[in-house]
C-alpha cells in the first residue's frame, strides 16, 4: 500500500463511519465530489487546509486521516506522504499537547 492509499483508506472508512456519501462530505466540506471522489482513490495530492475542511466535516482530527508514517507540506501547501513511522505519531502528539485547554 502506498502513501497515498493510506490516506484514501482513512478518509473512506472515516466518511462511511459520519454515514455520509462522497456527495455529502463534499457539500459539507465545500469542496468538489471530485475531490473527493479522487482522494479516495488515491489519486489526489490534497492541500492540508482541503484535509482540514474534511476533517471538520467528518467531526474528527486532521491526524485521523493522515497515514501514520507523517507528512510534510511543501510551500505550495501540498501535503507529501513521507516514510518516516516516528514523525506521524510525534505530530500527533505534539497536535495534542498544544490544543489542550487549560481552565
Amino acid at each position: 500500500m502506498n502513501k497515498m492509499d493510506g490516506l484514501a483508506s482513512n478518509l473512506r472508512t472515516a466518511r462511511r463511519r459520519a454515514g455520509m456519501t462522497q456527495a455529502d462530505l463534499a457539500e459539507a466540506a465545500g469542496v468538489g465530489a471530485g475531490t473527493v471522489a479522487r482522494l479516495e482513490l488515491g489519486g489526489e495530492d490534497p492541500r492540508i487546509s482541503t484535509l482540514r475542511k474534511l476533517a471538520d466535516a467528518l467531526d474528527v482530527e486532521l491526524f485521523d486521516l493522515i497515514p501514520q508514517d507523517g507528512h510534510r507540506a511543501d510551500s505550495t501547501g501540498r501535503m507529501h506522504l513521507v516514510a518516516y513511522p516516528v514523525l506521524g505519531t510525534l505530530l500527533r502528539v505534539l497536535y495534542e499537547c498544544c490544543t489542550i485547554n487549560v481552565a
